[in-house]
Parts: C-alpha cells; structure tokens; sequence
C-alpha cells in the first residue's frame, strides 16, 4: 500500500532540522529586497565570523556543487592531474566527465567493519609527482566515514611539501566528533562548505569555498554573477547569525542517528557502518527489494551502489542502503517498515 505520507531519506537531507519557527525568523526579505539584485557582504560576513577566516578568503556559490564545478574548470583549463578516492560524493564523478577531466583513482577498504581511507597509496602518488590537486570528502559521502585526525593531517603536511592542492569537502564536518576545520594559510588547500546538512538549507542552495586570495579570485571568475538568490542569501546570513540554535538541533540530530544506529544492528540484521554525518550506510541482502519495498510504504533511501559511475566503487557499495537519520517522530515507522521489507525477501 502506497503512503501518502513521504519521508525523504534518500538524499542526506537533514529533513526535520530546520523548524517552522525558525524558518519564519530568518526570512526577514522584504517586497523592495525581492525587486533588487542581491548584494552579498552580510552573508559572505556570516560565513567569516562562523568559519573564522577572512571575508576575502570566501567564494560564494550554489550550494558546494558550482563550487566543485568551478575547481573541476579550473583544473580542467590548467591540465591539472586530480586524485579521487572513491567512493566519494557523485558530483565530483559527474563533473569530470562533463568536463572530459581524467582523474587518479584510490579506493577505501572494508576492514573489520570499518572503511578505511588509502593513506598508503595516496601518499605514494604525490611524492612521486603524478597528481596537482586531491579531491577529499571529509566525512565521506556516501561511506560516513572519517580520516582520524592523525592521519589527515599527515596527509595534508606531505601534499604541502609537494604543493599539491587539497579539496576537502567538509559539509558534513559539524556531524563529526572532531570537526578538524583544518585551513591554513600555509597550506594550498580549498574548503568546502554548505548550509544543506548541518543548518537544513538544502532547497536554498547556499555554500562557500575557502581559499587564498589568488585562488577565491580564480574560482570566482567561473561562477555566474549572483550565484545565491536574494532570499536564499537572506535566510541562509540571518541563519548563520543565529548558529548556536542550529547547533543544539544538530546535537538532538546526532543522538538521534547513534540511537538510529542501535537500532537497525539489534533489529534489521544488517551490518551498520559507523557514521560521522547526518546518513547511515548499511550492508544487506537484496537492498534493491528492500528499497522498492520501503518506497511502496512512501520511505524513501538510497540504493549505495548507485552513488558511482566507476565499476570498482560501486562494488565496494554492492548491497547497501544509505538512509538519513530520520526524525523522533519517523524513528520507529522507518524500523518497522525495514523489518517487514526484510520479511518479504525471497
């Protein structure tokens, strides 16, 4: 039987973060606001006093993706050699081959439950000199994964020395436990953020890069004039003002997905990774029934293997789920639902 009722589990989405209430506090646009283009310094001023870095170290964009695009033009107009370990966030697979830009791969481990980032293999290739630029999810989507912060950081000191460029894509950072906000000036790094998972912004489409002076101006010249919509840009800086409110709901949100986590292990029978963002990866027979099952109940989530154009990747995700952390109120409707799609397995 088809629900009428849809609960959005599919797209990382934190669905139930950003409250009415809230939502009405911040959307303080008025009629002669609308009828104005957008100017940007109260928000660009918002992610510098959150981010603690310098204003003129920030590109505005659509949401990380026109980030990431502008840096894969970038690369892709220099000649610029990148490495992706993968799995990672399906844009930076999408936007390469739109823009015909080969890439490096190295690939995660499963081990003893836990995956395991290349450190090895990827500190090999940038001392012997076959990569310009990294492209790091930090946590990784769509594993939840984490590098640990000694580990990291070796990795950022050794692609330093070899002045290559790091992108770390953090914008599930503030779900973590150890949030590394690890830019540096010394360091060619660029870093992304966005307001879709830790603030619930998803639909206004707002994120920033963090970078020198050099490379903001580089990367700015590939965007569109007034990338974020004047009321995106207005909620999203009056929301940014207010980060202390969003940052208890996040705390309610990652007790919710570690009891999320319990959950599914004791009653799903499926291998549940650990997480380090505001989604769940879980290993388990027939997850395409499970899905199709789930969807007929209006429970949407994600088929893993899905999240990969290349082969290798999407059979290190083979028979997984991936789910966001669904509220208070889905908790046990999202459970029951998954014990009776496992019950009809053939």
């Amino acid at each position: 039987m088809q629900s009428e009722r849809i609960i959005p589990l599919h797209q990382n989405e934190s669905y139930w973060l950003l409250t009415d209430e809230m939502f009405e506090k911040y959307n303080t646009l008025s009629a002669r606001d609308a009828a104005t283009y957008p100017e940007y310094d109260a928000l660009r001023d918002a992610f510098s006093r959150v981010m603690g870095v310098p204003s003129q170290e920030i590109t505005l964009t659509a949401g990380s993706d026109a980030a990431i695009e502008s840096i894969i033009m970038m690369c892709a107009a220099k000649g610029l050699r990148p490495l992706m370990p993968l799995p990672t966030f399906a844009a930076y697979e999408l936007l390469c081959k739109k823009h015909a830009l080969e890439y490096t791969p190295v690939y995660y481990a499963e081990e003893n439950g836990a995956f395991i980032f290349p450190l090895d293999e990827t500190i090999a290739l940038i001392q012997e000199g076959s990569i310009d630029i990294i492209f790091l999810c930090q946590p990784n989507n769509p594993l939840g994964a984490r590098i640990p912060h000694g580990n990291y950081i070796k990795l950022l000191d050794v692609a330093r020395d070899a002045s290559v460029t790091v992108v770390v894509d953090e914008a599930y950072a503030e779900f973590a436990p150890e949030n590394d906000a690890s830019y540096a000036a010394d360091r060619e790094m660029i870093l992304l953020r966005t307001l879709s998972k830790s603030f619930g912004l998803a639909g206004l489409r707002i994120g920033c890069a963090i970078a020198n002076p050099k490379m903001t101006t580089e990367l700015s010249s590939r965007l569109l004039p007034w990338p974020i919509a004047h009321t995106s840009a207005c909620i999203a800086a009056n929301a940014l003002a207010d980060a202390d409110a969003f940052a208890l709901r996040r705390t309610l949100l990652i007790a919710q997905r570690d009891l999320f986590v319990r959950d599914l292990a004791a009653r799903v029978g499926a291998t549940v990774y650990e997480s380090h963002a505001n989604f769940v990866l879980i290993r388990i027979p027939h997850a395409a029934h499970i899905q199709a099952e789930l969807a007929k109940e209006g429970i949407l989530v994600a088929l893993g293997e899905s999240k990969s154009l290349e082969e290798r990747a999407r059979g290190i995700l083979s028979s997984t789920l991936r789910l966001s952390v669904p509220s208070p109120e889905d908790h046990e409707t999202v459970l029951s639902a998954l014990e009776r799609a496992c019950s009809t397995r053939q």
